[in-house]
């Protein structure tokens, strides 16, 4: 996918961890890259399904292809959209979509890494999301 493909280009430019590439963004395209990761990565997984079903649906039922373009495919795709785009947006207003120490693109997790919310007792805040909040997700 492009948001993997452009490794650490959009995490913000102070990130905290020792890439490699260098890093030109901000907040907001390390939010895109995640977004739009977390996007791709499921509707490729519905897609897969849907070509799963589309060959169920012709070869051992023998639907018609005019009855799998009219009908199928459009339920085929408002499931799909349904069942990927909650995620993204749900760990979006978290907060959680920030630069992660162990991978090269932005992802759900809190920022700093080891960061724990405000109800804990460690010495390290959270900055952006929360320990709670990503382990919902």
């Amino acid at each position: 996918s492009i948001s993997m493909a452009l490794t650490t280009i959009p995490m913000p430019r102070n990130v905290i961890y020792p890439f490699v590439g260098n890093s030109y963004g901000n907040v907001l395209t390390c939010e895109i890259q995640g977004f739009l990761y977390y996007l791709g990565a499921s509707y490729s997984i519905c897609s897969n399904s849907v070509l799963n079903i589309y060959f169920l649906s012709t070869i051992r039922f023998g639907m018609q292809e005019t009855t799998v373009k009219k009908v199928l495919f459009p339920i085929c795709f408002i499931a799909s959209t349904l069942i990927s785009v909650p995620y993204p947006i749900f760990v979006l207003k978290k907060k959680l979509l920030n630069p992660l120490p162990f991978d090269s693109w932005c992802g759900a997790y809190p920022f700093p890494a080891d960061c724990y919310n405000s109800k804990d007792t460690s010495e390290l805040e959270c900055t952006r999301g929360d320990r709670v909040s990503a382990q919902i997700s």
